[in-house]
């Protein structure tokens, strides 16, 4: 039997023992997904939460201190960060590789975009309205067990809508001509052979990444969008900005989706903890599918 695998296979294909156990994730998660969302909407509908709770959620979340300078300073922050990495790659082509993703590329990018933000947001109090950082965002550390634990209810409840419009999207491109590919941010990931390199993308990618990322999305940029747009508004804005800038045609409503629960996540629970581990363990989970796919 193996003998006969090895033979039609194609030469690059993942070995079957992965496939079978990616599938068997794949399948338990959205069981436990499936099974969570209805345990969810089920309890919504025995107790269903009053208006006046909801409009405290709303408050909660509009009166993050961030200023109006912190909505500016942050995206210019950013485009600075992009500037900065282009500029650096160019100046070193032998380094990195114009127009390829590799680790070293990788490496930089993340440095400058997500270490931008966390300076800024660490050394940077006058764009919190001088208020200590754990209550800008919310972020208790005495709150760390109940956040883990409801961050894996919010995250497993989100994963059936996340597998049907991702398969829905997926169909749409492909009906238009359009071949979804894997995120080569994911795939970079797992490619150096040399461990250290591997365990600073790894840590970069199930703790700074979700860290700066959310901190910038959910921390910063929610509030102040939900000042002008209302709770709702803010949600689909920042999802869709979350979305367009991973500049991945294939992920764009995967990624929108999954954003609207980390920020129903974040204004449910008014914990920074919540969408920080629900990135983390969303981030972790696709990193794992993707070592047992990849050939």
């Amino acid at each position: 039997m193996d003998g006969a695998f090895q033979e039609v296979a194609a030469p690059d294909a993942p070995p079957a023992a992965r496939i079978v156990l990616a599938n068997g994730l794949l399948l338990l998660l959205a069981l436990a997904g499936l099974v969570t969302l209805i345990r969810l909407g089920l309890r919504w509908r025995r107790a269903p939460l009053p208006p006046a709770d909801e409009r405290a959620r709303d408050s909660w979340l509009a009166r993050r201190p961030w200023t109006d300078a912190a909505l500016g300073f942050f995206p210019a922050l950013l485009l600075l960060g992009h500037a900065c990495a282009g500029l650096l790659l160019l100046a070193h082509p032998s380094d990195f590789p114009p127009g390829a993703l590799t680790p070293g590329v990788f490496a930089v990018q993340s440095a400058l975009f997500h270490g931008l933000i966390l300076i800024a947001a660490l050394l940077l109090p006058s764009l919190r309205g001088g208020a200590p950082l754990t209550e800008a965002l919310g972020w208790h550390g005495a709150d760390f067990r109940g956040a883990a634990r409801r961050a894996v209810t919010y995250y497993l409840a989100a994963l059936p809508l996340f597998f049907a419009y991702t398969l829905l999207w997926q169909t749409l491109l492909r009906y238009f001509g359009v071949t979804p590919e894997p995120q080569p941010v994911v795939d970079v990931m797992l490619s150096p052979r040399d461990l250290p390199t591997r365990l600073y993308l790894l840590t970069t990618a199930i703790l700074v990444a979700p860290l700066a990322e959310e901190i910038f999305f959910r921390g910063v940029l929610l509030p102040a969008l939900a000042r002008r747009l209302g709770a709702l508004g803010g949600l689909v804005v920042v999802s869709l900005i979350f979305a367009a800038v991973h500049r991945h045609t294939a992920a764009f409503v995967p990624l929108f989706i999954i954003s609207l629960a980390f920020g129903l996540g974040y204004r449910a629970t008014r914990s920074f903890w919540t969408p920080f581990l629900m990135h983390g363990l969303f981030n972790s989970v696709s990193l794992v599918f993707t070592h047992l796919t990849r050939s």
